[in-house]
């Protein structure tokens, strides 16, 4: 952060001296040394706010790819999943990182947490607390983007709420009938918003 604070002149210009040049230049350091959590925290400064610009949207593929590489290191069973999730604005893709607690089989009948950020805290922004959570919980986790970020397709809309119910139908096989979301910034609208819908039926949680 201190080799950060001299070397950025400018939040976004690509060249020496922008933020996401320096940050991406520093990540590359990691990766160079197998740090790959590291490299992948530190691509994730580069892209952040969000992924508006081309050089953001390369730290973010930079991101995933480190992340993916460091998963082995995890506390806990690390698995990638697909949601293809259908709403009223169409057919919406949901890349997505399961967390679960070792030595745990797939029959395992667990509480299943549907963790969301918001519009600049993407999935892996949240990997310190989706590991804790596995750990202290005794739950599943599936971490996702919120619609519109991150790698989560389509845009948000009033309706995104829907993606949410979706995913959380979805994740039935997963675990026994308690399912619930941790919404974190503006997640947390969507996981208040899915609690008043189903009028408490379910244990929801929420940041706001």
């Amino acid at each position: 952060i201190l080799r950060m604070q001299d070397a950025i002149t400018d939040a976004w210009s690509d060249g020496p001296g922008g933020w996401t040049h320096e940050w991406s230049k520093e990540a590359r350091s990691a990766e160079l040394e197998d740090r790959w959590l590291l490299a992948a925290a530190l691509y994730g400064a580069a892209r952040f706010p969000v992924a508006c610009t081309e050089s953001r949207r390369e730290a973010l593929r930079k991101q995933v790819e480190c992340y993916v590489r460091a998963s082995p290191s995890f506390p806990c069973a690390f698995e990638r999943l697909e949601f293809s999730i259908r709403t009223t604005d169409g057919v919406q893709h949901v890349p997505a990182r399961l967390f679960s607690p070792l030595h745990v089989s797939a029959a395992d009948k667990l509480p299943v947490v549907l963790l969301s950020g918001g519009v600049d805290t993407y999935k892996m922004e949240l990997h310190r607390l989706a590991t804790l959570l596995v750990k202290l919980g005794g739950v599943r986790v599936v971490a996702i983007d919120m619609p519109g970020t991150g790698e989560t397709g389509g845009v948000m809309s009033p309706r995104s709420h829907e993606v949410y119910e979706g995913i959380l139908d979805n994740l039935a096989p997963l675990g026994s009938v308690k399912r619930g979301i941790l919404g974190i910034s503006f997640g947390g609208h969507w996981a208040a918003k899915l609690a008043l819908r189903r009028g408490g039926a379910v244990f929801w949680g929420q940041f706001g």
